[in-house]
């Protein structure tokens, strides 16, 4: 299951509909503030990985993200937002920032880099993730997991 987080109901439903095409479960959550509350409050698993944007009224994903670090440190997240500010991503541990607008072969493409690490486990090298990092459209962050190297 991934989780995606976007104010803007259209981007949160296309980017999850992208997900689902590829035959993944993913769910569209359009209030920062409700999705964290079922979240951190158990009602929901923790997903694979999280796809946020930053800028949102009330909680910011700057806030979701320290927040989710905080109960669950390893949680993968993927930053998505129309705004340059990857920068100010490499201190939050994320793992990819996509510059919106998302094509949907990018959006696959770190679908496909964080089941492959989470598939490889502890041994794995990153290869997936060191390969995007030299694309242009997706930028790598630093990896989220203490067990494996992506090469920063």
């Amino acid at each position: 299951m991934f989780h995606v987080i976007d104010d803007n109901t259209a981007l949160c439903e296309l980017t999850t509909e992208i997900i689902q095409s590829s035959g993944h479960q993913a769910k569209c959550f359009t209030d920062p503030k409700e999705y964290l509350d079922q979240l951190l409050g158990g009602i929901l698993k923790a997903p694979k990985a999280i796809f946020t944007d930053i800028r949102m009224p009330e909680i910011d994903g700057h806030m979701l993200i320290r927040m989710v670090h905080e109960k669950l440190p390893d949680q993968k997240i993927i930053v998505t937002s129309g705004y340059d500010e990857e920068q100010e991503h490499t201190k939050e541990r994320v793992c990819h920032f996509l510059s919106k607008p998302c094509s949907p072969q990018k959006i696959l493409e770190v679908v496909d880099a964080i089941l492959k690490c989470e598939f490889k486990g502890p041994v794995a090298t990153n290869e997936e993730c060191m390969k995007l990092r030299d694309d242009p459209a997706i930028a790598k962050s630093e990896c989220p997991l203490t067990c494996h190297s992506c090469g920063t």
